[in-house]
This record gives structure tokens, sequence and C-alpha cells, in this order.
């Protein structure tokens, strides 16, 4: 049996941008996972990580069942950074919401800045 690859880092980005909000923390977990990395930042390309087409289709599955969304490949293929993932996530998952809900996540947003 081949003993457990060994996760790798790639060569340092000039800035290192770690994930802000916890959809990008998902997102990059899931990168991390998948590409056997131990870190991820938030304008790290998928691909140029050492992504290729079949764990595209792994990251998809897991965001998909993460966030309870659908999430097209090609759009997958255009929006390959955790923080451009994240944004089309937070926006399908808004589109999502009743208008009620939708009223409650920005009353409790305004709360939270308030305090």
């Amino acid at each position: 049996a081949l003993p457990p690859p060994t996760p790798i880092d790639p060569q340092p980005t000039t800035t290192h941008t770690p994930p802000q909000t916890p959809t990008e923390e998902h997102i990059a977990g899931i990168f991390a996972d998948i590409l056997h990395r131990t870190h991820i930042n938030t304008h790290d390309n998928f691909f140029e990580l050492g992504g290729n087409s079949l764990q595209a289709i792994r990251a998809i599955t897991r965001l998909e069942q993460t966030f309870n969304i659908t999430i097209n490949i090609r759009h997958f293929y255009n929006t390959h950074t955790v923080a451009q993932l994240a944004a089309h996530i937070e926006d399908v998952v808004l589109a999502g919401l009743s208008e009620e809900e939708l009223a409650d996540l920005t009353e409790a947003e305004s709360e939270n800045d308030d305090g």
C-alpha cells in the first residue's frame, strides 16, 4: 500500500489573505482537503494549485452539499478562487431566501453592526 499523500503548499503568494467569512472558510477547507494542501488563500486559483476536472467535480459536489445549492460546472470554472466562489454562493443563497427571511437577515446584520 502506498503511504498517504504528503500535503504540499504552493509557492508563497505575494500577499497572504486568509479566508475572511464563514463561506470563504468552508470553501478554503474543501479546496485544502481535495488538493491536499494545508493553507488556502482567498485569491488562490483552484486550478493553479493543481486542481483538475475530476477534483473540480468533487469540489462542486462538496460545495453543493455544504451550502445546499446547485453549482453549474461552467460557473465553477469561471469563478475558481475562494473569494469569487464565496461571492457567487452568497448571492445564490440570498437569492433563494424569501423576502421575509431576507428582511430578518438584514435586520440581524444591522443589529450586529450596532453592537
